[in-house]
């Protein structure tokens, strides 16, 4: 990082010596052009002030290399839970323009994919949470139940994934708070079949049908056979 070449930069496209600079800050001249020749470093409580004063950021006081950019964005990935929006726009902005750059185009994608996929997960976490806080008020609302659904990338009657243990946890809690509401037994039949948890499922069956007397008794009866690889029913 070259921090004095940047203050040069900073300094000349707003039109000021460093004499006018020093004066700003209350220090020599001879301090800023230390720092310009790459001398010396300002004290680090100087950065704020030097931030306002260029009207930029204090990342954007640092040049950095691409390799740190890329490794900044690679931590920053690997490390935080959730990405503000700057960091988020800075990331893509950067990565994005070095698609041109053919060498650097294989970590770039997967940096883009990384950054994308923490995204998605930070936005499916709080699409869960709403979900569940709907649910609280609204146990028999289908919608809240399909968005938790999607949230948690869940088991539908067309999607199935190989492992749905939050799920099954969740609607296994479900059932026990909210016992009349037939639906919420078939979203954890639906959860436990995926995971081939057919005991499991044949339990949850036989207590929906004490509260269910449709269709819908026999027909996890066969997808409980099916399961099972008994065919004859």
């Amino acid at each position: 990082m070259n921090f004095g070449k940047k203050i040069r930069e900073l300094r000349l496209q707003k039109t000021v010596t460093q004499e006018q600079l020093a004066a700003h800050l209350n220090l020599s001249p001879q301090a800023v052009s230390k720092w310009e020749n790459g001398l010396t470093l300002p004290d680090i409580q100087l950065l704020p002030e030097l931030s306002v004063y260029f009207g930029v950021t204090i990342d954007e006081l640092f040049e950095m290399t691409d390799e740190k950019h890329l490794q900044r964005i690679e931590n920053m990935v690997d490390t935080k839970r959730t990405i503000d929006k700057a960091d988020f726009e800075y990331a893509q902005t950067f990565l994005q323009g070095k698609l041109a750059q053919k060498e650097a185009t294989p970590r770039c994608l997967t940096l883009l994919s990384s950054l994308y996929n923490a995204k998605s997960r930070e936005y499916s976490s709080l699409a869960e949470y709403y979900a569940r806080e709907a649910l609280e008020l609204e146990p028999e609302n289908k919608d809240n139940h399909v968005n938790l659904l999607q949230a948690q990338h869940g088991t539908s009657s067309d999607w199935y994934l190989a492992s749905h243990s939050r799920r099954i946890r969740y609607y296994q809690r479900f059932v026990e708070d909210h016992p009349a509401y037939a639906r919420g037994y078939l979203w954890l039949m639906d959860e436990l079949l995926a995971d081939s948890r057919c005991d499991e499922a044949e339990a949850v069956l036989d207590r929906l049908e004490k509260i269910d007397f449709s269709c819908r008794i026999p027909l996890y009866r066969g997808k409980i056979a099916w399961a099972r690889g008994d065919i004859r029913i």
